[in-house]
């Protein structure tokens, strides 16, 4: 059947087309690469000299193309070495992100860490745990008191400390009088 009405022709352009624009647009941008993700790919790299290069070289266009959320530690750097990151894996990660942005994601890198080791060992029961809780509340608290990203935090910690700090005498005291039936 020849279309020789234009305007059908047109409408048939129009609706064969429209999938392929919803495939443009309905793409999301591809997240940026995480530190999970470089080892586990390093992890499964073939593990001959190619495998590995050829890993690297993937792992380098990957963060070239969508770029990373996490700012490498020294800690951090020596472990994707162990993992048999290339220098030039290493230097590129290291470049992916502005100096402000680096220090941005390491100074809530090191807020988490700190965070997590207090909630953690707060509430165990003994007196050691308490201990690591304590100095990681404090130095939470002395590094970000006024910063107002994580003011929730510094309260809870502030209302908290004081209870903690008072339970750990309590915990290295043995009993006194009490019987055991």
């Amino acid at each position: 059947m020849p279309f020789r009405d234009p305007i059908r022709l047109a409408l048939l352009c129009m609706v064969l087309a429209l999938p392929l624009a919803g495939q443009e647009t309905g793409r999301k941008p591809a997240s940026p690469v995480s530190i999970r993700e470089v080892r586990v790919s390093l992890r499964l790299a073939v593990q001959t000299p190619e495998g590995i290069e050829l890993e690297n070289k993937l792992l380098i266009e990957k963060i070239r193309d969508r770029s990373v959320d996490f700012a490498l530690t020294r800690e951090e750097e020596w472990s994707l070495q162990l993992q048999d990151a290339s220098d030039e894996l290493i230097e590129t990660i290291r470049n992916a992100l502005t100096q402000e942005e680096r220090e941005q994601l390491l100074k809530k890198t090191r807020q988490e860490g700190l965070y997590l080791t207090f909630i953690a060992n707060q509430s165990r029961p003994d007196a050691n745990s308490r201990l690591i809780a304590v100095a990681a509340g404090r130095e939470f608290l002395q590094r970000y008191r006024n910063d107002q990203n994580v003011r929730e935090k510094v309260a809870m910690l502030q209302r908290t400390l004081p209870a903690l700090e008072r339970s750990i005498p309590r915990m290295r005291t043995p009993a006194r009088g009490r019987r055991r039936n």
